[in-house]
């Protein structure tokens, strides 16, 4: 039964898509329960995968291939590797949140957790496609429901804002579909299965420096990185917490997802070469959203810049994939560790820090004269923010950081970052201050709802687990990175 999980994950999401399609719109408890029920079946199932999968083996497991158009070599096919893994996880565990987040939400019920659904089935098998044609396909559901879900329940002028995000993601869609469909044209396989384009041995090397290209400005424009940021900071500021969460928190993780599991794998050699150059971009985004996030007072703006840095800092250590020789795979395996934890910390740390924001900065209400649980959680969460030891974020950057100054060339990237570290530092104690420190003469206190509590805590402990003890997750990632790196060796060489 274990090598039919992945599409039971997609089936169960697609079952309940079509239950609650069904269920007639004012049984809103009915409504969101049976969204409940599945996402949390999808948690357990990604549990059971993660349970049953084994971290000394490098190939793909739980995969699942059968034949879909045969005339070009288009498979169903699915597969997790230690990568995937966590990429799959998170996604569950985000997606089961943002149901209990918008638990509370009256308007449109059923179309929105009909679109929640159709947004997870995108997503989940994003994660699990190894075939890129099965890949777009989910994108496009993916952006199709995220599409809708902005149009529908962002505030102000949404009309503006859905086209601006449309024209972003449509732009991505399009450079990503026609990145892959010169993959297909050039390799000489004529194939567009991960498994059989991994190592570059099929692609000539021009070809690898414009599909890169391609490619990489497509999913730049998902993560988004500077300077394509433009739709970040609308999203926080206008759409709903649950939206947000399954935007910031997911949708960016594709854009990472492509760069570190299709561009590096498939294109070794322009990745090799450009190496230093996304080490570069990365340092720019975290001194750009350092340097913005401190001239700035407005909560949603430091979530968006502090999203800038993290990102960035995931892209500097990707840039250590170049010490992928034999004898220099450690400082790499190092490197991209501590850049695959950054993407996990940044999926679950916006999202606490974009609760936590939207429940307390807008009530101007006084945080130190709140009940001891409420208090805890706003301090727990500006600590992680602030990056200290302890929570998953100063691992990532810990790990990220150490990889990188062993890499050559990129020992001043990592001072120069540690400045925008500084100014993050800065922004996190001034917000101590506004939230905490200066509201002596306000009664007002703050409460979180059940529903928020739940959520919150179950991400607090997860980036305290990833903070304390990240051997887990590490041990679990060692042998995916490994095995790429050891391919990425051998094409560059080659």
């Amino acid at each position: 039964m274990t090598e039919h999980l992945l599409s039971v994950n997609l089936l169960i999401a697609l079952a309940g898509l079509i239950f609650i399609t069904l269920t007639n719109r004012e049984k809103t408890g009915i409504i969101k329960t049976a969204a409940a029920i599945v996402s949390g079946v999808q948690c357990w199932i990604a549990g059971e995968i993660l349970f049953n999968f084994n971290p000394l083996e490098t190939a793909l497991q739980f995969s699942e291939r059968i034949k879909w158009i045969a005339a070009l070599r288009i498979d169903y096919y699915l597969g997790v590797d230690s990568i995937n893994l966590v990429f799959l996880i998170t996604t569950a565990l985000l997606v089961f949140l943002s149901v209990f987040i918008s638990w509370k939400n009256e308007k449109r019920v059923k179309e929105y957790f009909v679109l929640l659904l159709t947004l997870d089935i995108g997503l989940i098998g994003i994660f699990s496609a190894i075939n890129l044609f099965l890949f777009l396909v989910l994108l496009g559901i993916a952006f199709f429901a995220v599409y809708l879900m902005i149009g529908l329940w962002s505030e102000g002028n949404n009309a503006s804002l859905t086209n601006r995000v449309g024209i972003f993601f449509l732009l991505a869609y399009i450079l990503i579909l026609l990145g892959i469909i010169l993959l297909f044209y050039e390799n000489r396989l004529h194939s567009l299965n991960l498994t059989e384009l991994v190592s570059g041995v099929t692609l000539s090397v021009s070809a690898q420096y414009i599909i890169f290209a391609i490619l990489f400005f497509g999913f730049a424009l998902l993560i988004p990185l500077f300077p394509f940021h433009g739709w970040l900071i609308p999203i926080i500021k206008n759409t709903p917490v649950g939206v947000s969460m399954l935007i910031i928190g997911v949708m960016t993780k594709i854009g990472c997802f492509g760069l570190i599991r299709i561009i590096a794998p498939v294109l070794p050699v322009a990745t090799n070469t450009l190496a230093l150059g996304i080490g570069i971009w990365g340092l720019l985004n975290v001194l750009y959203g350092a340097v913005c996030a401190l001239g700035s007072t407005d909560s949603d703006r430091i979530l968006g810049y502090l999203s800038l840095q993290q990102l960035g800092i995931f892209l500097i250590g990707l840039a250590t994939i170049t010490n992928s020789t034999a004898s220099n795979i450690p400082i790499a395996l190092t490197g991209m560790s501590g850049a695959l934890l950054m993407a996990i910390s940044h999926a679950c740390l916006i999202c606490l820090l974009l609760i936590v924001f939207k429940k307390v900065i807008p009530s101007g209400s006084n945080v130190f004269k709140s009940s001891s649980g409420t208090r805890t959680i706003v301090i727990l969460a500006l600590l992680a923010g602030l990056g200290m030891p302890g929570f998953s974020d100063f691992f990532a950057r810990f790990m990220t950081m150490l990889g990188a100054f062993q890499t050559q060339g990129m020992a001043p990237i990592v001072i120069l970052s540690l400045i925008g570290m500084l100014l993050n530092f800065v922004v996190f104690l001034r917000l101590f201050s506004r939230m905490i420190f200066n509201q002596p003469n306000v009664s007002d206190h703050v409460k979180f709802e059940t529903n928020e509590i739940f959520v919150v805590v179950i991400l607090l402990i997860v980036i305290i687990l990833l903070g304390l003890f990240p051997g887990f997750l590490l041990n679990i990632l060692k042998s995916g990175i490994i095995r790429m790196l050891e391919m990425f060796s051998t094409a560059v060489i080659l």
